[in-house]
């Protein structure tokens, strides 16, 4: 029961690791094109 649990944190910690990653690059992305609209003025 208790390495089901583990597994489970572990699944779920995954899960939230990626879609932190997606987060931060779309993040990284939308910062990169501001930097470039603002030297394309």
């Amino acid at each position: 029961m208790c390495c089901y649990r583990l597994l489970k944190s572990y699944e779920h910690s995954k899960v939230e690791f990626r879609y932190n990653a997606k987060n931060y690059t779309e993040k990284l992305i939308s910062k990169s094109l501001k930097i470039n609209k603002r030297s394309c003025k």
